[in-house]
């Protein structure tokens, strides 16, 4: 992965124009560096590690507007020459809270339409100095909803439903046909996180926020015993590898 992270109005200029030029230039010039060392090696091309300098804190931002424009951007540059993105997903507040869910919200939205093959940063706050197991679980619900709101209306025959709506306009409720029955899970997307109840109900089970859910559900999962899904030969090539690295740190 070729990585240019620049920094807007500190190490790039302070226009996206200019940024974008000059981040697409260094990672072309990453990219033929790679093929002069080895002709044919794979590459991902990445400018969507991009920062902005914020002139009144003096603090590199990667949850505002301008990350997003970059990395849809960035996206586009390399759908224009061919090769996969990368970017990341993050946001630059501190803790789990609403800032952390507007931001992670806007940059995956902007990843998922522009296309973005490789999505970075999950449970990534405090510009990634910080991982929150809390904030994954509620980045897992905004993926799942940038995912479906990507995927678009289906429109054919099927689901135009003109039939259905001929055979029960009249009739007063669509809730108890086939063609709900077939359609109504590929077309609604359900959650358990977030509140879809009355008050009423919604106060019964402890007027709980998704904050607090978040943190329930991180608490269920550490409970468990953790599934193994590799094999043993698989553990132990992973346990060589992680040995021999750690020896050679120690050195």
């Amino acid at each position: 992965m070729i990585n240019s992270e620049p920094m807007v109005g500190g190490t790039s200029p302070v226009t996206l124009a200019g940024s974008l030029a000059m981040a697409d230039a260094e990672v072309i010039s990453g990219i033929i560096i790679n093929q002069i060392i080895e002709p044919g090696r794979p590459c991902i091309y990445n400018s969507g590690f991009a920062h902005v300098f914020d002139m009144m804190t003096t603090i590199a931002l990667t949850g505002s507007p301008e990350n997003a424009l970059l990395q849809a951007a960035g996206a586009e540059m390399a759908q224009y020459h061919a090769l996969p993105s990368a970017s990341w997903a993050l946001s630059d507040s501190i803790m789990l809270d609403s800032q952390a869910s507007c931001e992670k919200l806007l940059t995956a939205l902007a990843h998922t339409l522009s296309k973005v093959n490789m999505i970075w940063g999950i449970g990534n706050i405090e510009t990634s100095k910080t991982i929150s197991p809390e904030v994954a679980v509620i980045d897992n619900e905004i993926i799942g909803n940038c995912l479906r709101f990507s995927s678009g209306i289906q429109v054919n025959e099927e689901h135009l439903a003109y039939d259905v709506i001929k055979e029960v306009v009249f009739k007063g409720s669509f809730l108890e046909t086939e063609h709900t029955l077939e359609h109504f899970r590929e077309e609604v997307r359900y959650s358990l996180l977030p509140n879809r109840t009355s008050r009423g109900r919604w106060e019964e089970k402890g007027s709980k926020s998704i904050e607090e859910k978040a943190i329930e559900f991180v608490d269920d999962i550490l409970c468990k015993k953790p599934d193994i899904y590799l094999s043993g030969m698989q553990l132990e090539k992973i346990e060589s590898i992680q040995k021999k690295w750690m020896e050679r740190l120690n050195r």
